[in-house]
């Protein structure tokens, strides 16, 4: 944390404890002008920038199907609070940051199962896996703060740099069935005795593939995928990049990260696809988008179709992992209304005891939006 303020003060409403916490959260608050990446947002700048989100993005999305109300439910947080229980659930998400806690877990079940999926890597919710094994990574698209991934999938992007990538067809080719299947169990076993080294490029490429397919939700989740699709559909090149922007702030952080990451490993892993007239990879962004898409962005089989249309896969979903590759370090910036709305309002929002209501928070934003101009056309 930031060196706290001497004179911060609160309400004598609001305990000790909160009191030091509201300072914290205030240092933190302090100074929006030096975030240039979503990461570099702490809990309390990042629970803003969501209602700052939620409000673009209706602005944006217009008369689509796509509500206000679906776009909050995907801030994750009580609807209405006080200052007080703020500051005590900030003051909890800053213990864990700190290295605070991790919980047992006390099902039942039968022994074997138990124990496998105590040491599992694939099929694990990215949370639990993120619990279990979760380091801070240099890979992706970053500030000050680094991003979090489960170290099993940065060990095979790792192993993957260290080997020569212009091999044709990557990422397109399945590997060998049997030997996939080997390593799974091993890993599943104890990833940190598995020695990526002794396979292919082409077979690590076709474990990593597996491995987000496998997640139990996708790492862009169902619930978000409609949204997504609906940006996708906006005509307007500089409303698309500035939807994508916003919404990849209302993804959940584990999810945000391993995408960035990806994202970003994709599009150097891209710069193979030719090498010289003799060899390449073949493997382009479109290629490539095309081929990782089925596994990050895809509809639940419980979702209903349109008609007899089979919408678990789309080209429009293969459109949207080609620009987020594209657009490289600009997807995970932190957008401008968002700078303006912490640097504008954080102090008061500080200072303040009375209730927190998501109502009031958006019709801030909204205010604060009618004169934040979109952002500039950004290169890929």
């Amino acid at each position: 944390l930031r060196r706290l303020s001497d004179d911060a003060t609160v309400d004598s409403a609001v305990s000790s404890t909160e009191a030091e916490t509201a300072s914290k959260v205030k240092s933190m608050l302090s100074h929006p002008h030096t975030m240039r990446f979503v990461s570099d947002l702490n809990t309390a700048e990042l629970f803003c920038a969501k209602h700052v989100a939620v409000s673009r993005l209706t602005q944006l999305l217009g008369q689509s199907d796509i509500s206000q109300a679906d776009l909050v439910a995907l801030i994750g947080a009580p609807k209405k609070t006080s200052a007080s229980n703020m500051w005590s659930r900030l003051k909890t998400n800053l213990m864990k940051k700190d290295g605070a806690g991790g919980g047992g877990n006390g099902g039942g079940g039968h022994a074997g199962t138990k124990d496998r999926m105590s040491t599992a890597t694939f099929g694990v919710a990215l949370e639990t896996l993120l619990e279990r094994q979760g380091v801070e990574t240099d890979l992706g698209a970053h500030g000050r703060q680094k991003l979090q991934v489960p170290q099993f999938f940065e060990l095979m992007l790792t192993t993957l740099s260290s080997m020569d990538l212009a091999v044709e067809g990557i990422f397109r080719k399945n590997g060998n069935i049997r030997r996939l299947r080997e390593v799974t169990d091993a890993v599943d076993k104890d990833f940190s005795r598995v020695d990526l080294k002794k396979d292919t490029p082409v077979q690590i490429a076709a474990l990593l593939k597996k491995f987000l397919r496998e997640l139990p939700d996708p790492l862009i989740p169902f619930r978000m995928r409609r949204l997504i699709l609906s940006i996708a559909a906006l005509p307007s090149v500089r409303d698309r990049m500035d939807g994508f922007r916003h919404a990849t702030i209302l993804m959940p952080q584990a999810n945000r990260d391993m995408l960035n990451v990806l994202m970003t490993f994709l599009n150097w892993v891209a710069t193979f696809s030719h090498v010289n007239e003799q060899s390449g990879s073949k493997m382009d962004i479109l290629n490539l988008a095309t081929v990782i898409t089925p596994n990050i962005l895809y509809a639940d089989v419980k979702e209903p179709t349109r008609g007899d249309r089979d919408d678990t896969f789309s080209y429009d979903a293969c459109n949207v992992i080609q620009q987020f590759m594209e657009s490289a370090d600009a997807l995970w910036i932190v957008p401008d209304a968002v700078i303006v709305f912490l640097r504008d309002n954080s102090s008061e929002f500080v200072e303040s005891t009375t209730e927190l209501n998501t109502k009031d928070l958006l019709r801030r934003c909204e205010k604060q939006l009618t004169g934040v101009k979109s952002v500039p056309d950004l290169e890929p």
